[in-house]
């Protein structure tokens, strides 16, 4: 078997216009020429999506523009793309092809997929005419993509254990889904994975928004940008991944993606009088932490010379670091100037206050970091709690407007649950997110996608 590396990337979301900011749709493209970047300097034989190369199922020209651009470089440099689809990826509903069919179609990509019979799964050797199939072999090493399977990828998993023959080649299974996790949702049974030792020799993994390893085979390289500020401490970026000649053993190293700078700022509300005073507080808290933070073109992603000698550098880590080791650095890269380096904030609002916590402006607080302390976006978490709260006052509730007594009645009731209460404002949130979708027709596509989304991102808290 001869010597082969790859760079195992997922959950790129191109496309993804977060907060409707121009500088967030070219933040998520940024992050995907990074790989781009990274595998063309490293000169590896593949470059692995274990899905969410976009953001959506329906795209626009800009998204489109973005993906050919960075998979025809690859291309010209002679590194094959492999691909899975995420479950942004797969065609829209009542659509039988998706935009990752077309990339497949063009030739940008090997998109690999899993086939049924009467209900059972069929792995189905590539097809370089029809473009299509389930296992791929090239000199040297075996690729079989699953893509996402929803509640079903650990039923699948089993099934390829017994499906599945021995191979001499190095064996990749690009799989798009979480281990031990989100089980209605992509999840699958380590044990079921456990399954395929012998047969597989690296998982690729995507879904996940944050890296994590099992056992040395198992890979997940996290989101390199952030889908929700809440993501913001976990591990992102990419595998680069190397394979002796002779050897089944992949040795990986992780490095970290060049991204946006979170600011997260946690304000204690407790002791103000007003509405007004709570606001200033949270604004005089951002100040501070805005002030204290490395400059933006300071980030470990290194500035100037160091920027330049990223690669040379990978290249001395890595050939002394242990297998999962990650190199490089995450926030703060200075490239393209300023809208590289304008922090995106988040202010957790907590504590006990002596008037309606949904009486705070919040938007007028988001405006005012934008314009005073020079951050490109602010996100407020409003989880203050009124003394003695009960939504069910009679007086109170006459002089709130419908739309502040149903926010304060949802928040009491997830709170009353419990379990929830620390995400109880977020839940609010999507509660009426949902609401409004569904009262404006929205489909149940993007409905469920609004819901899978905040799974995800409690599963990523809870870590």
């Amino acid at each position: 078997m001869a010597a082969l590396s790859f760079l195992h990337v997922a959950d790129l979301h191109l496309g993804f216009q977060q907060y409707n900011l121009e500088e967030r749709f070219e933040d998520f493209g940024r992050a995907f020429f990074q790989a781009v970047d990274e595998a063309v300097a490293r000169k590896v034989d593949y470059l692995l999506i274990a899905g969410d190369l976009f953001n959506k199922r329906t795209i626009n020209s800009r998204t489109l523009d973005q993906a050919v651009a960075g998979l025809d470089r690859l291309r010209r440099a002679g590194i094959e793309t492999v691909a899975i689809e995420g479950n942004h990826d797969k065609a829209p509903y009542g659509d039988r092809d998706s935009w990752m069919w077309f990339l497949n179609r063009q030739g940008y990509l090997n998109l690999l997929t899993p086939f049924y019979e009467e209900g059972r799964m069929v792995l189905k050797p590539w097809d370089e005419d029809r473009r299509e199939g389930t296992v791929l072999v090239r000199r040297g090493v075996r690729f079989v993509g699953l893509g996402y399977l929803g509640a079903m990828v650990d039923q699948r998993v089993r099934e390829l254990a017994g499906l599945l023959p021995p191979s001499d080649a190095f064996t990749v299974l690009l799989l798009h889904g979480a281990v031990d996790r989100m089980m209605h949702f992509g999840g699958v049974r380590r044990e079921s994975l456990e399954a395929l030792r012998g047969l597989v020799d690296y998982v690729a993994l995507g879904h996940i928004h944050g890296r994590y390893e099992i056992g040395g085979w198992i890979f997940n390289p996290g989101a390199p940008e952030c889908w929700d500020l809440s993501e913001h401490r976990a591990e992102k970026g990419f595998y680069l991944v190397r394979v002796e000649e002779g050897s089944k053993v992949p040795a990986a190293v992780h490095i970290a993606s060049r991204r946006r700078p979170v600011v997260e700022v946690a304000v204690d509300a407790s002791g103000a009088a007003d509405p007004d005073q709570a606001v200033e507080r949270a604004l005089e808290a951002v100040r501070g932490a805005m002030a204290n933070r490395a400059p933006a073109t300071g980030g470990g992603g290194g500035t100037g010379a160091e920027q330049l000698n990223l690669f040379a550098w990978v290249e001395e880590v890595s050939a002394a670091a242990a297998p999962g080791e990650t190199v490089g650095a995450g926030e703060a890269h200075p490239a393209e100037g300023d809208r590289c380096g304008r922090p995106l904030v988040r202010v957790n609002l907590g504590g006990t206050v002596p008037f309606n916590p949904v009486q705070m402006d919040v938007r007028r607080l988001e405006e005012r970091i934008v314009g005073e302390c020079g951050a490109l976006f602010a996100e407020i978490v409003n989880d203050a709690v009124m003394e003695g709260d009960d939504p069910a006052i009679p007086g109170e509730a006459a002089e709130l407007d419908r739309e502040e007594l149903e926010h304060r009645v949802l928040h009491h009731l997830i709170a009353q649950a419990g379990r929830y209460d620390r995400w109880a404002e977020e839940l609010v949130r999507l509660a009426r997110t949902v609401k409004a979708q569904v009262i404006a027709g929205a489909s149940e596509e993007s409905v469920a996608m609004l819901i899978e989304a905040l799974a995800r991102k409690l599963v990523e808290e809870e870590r």
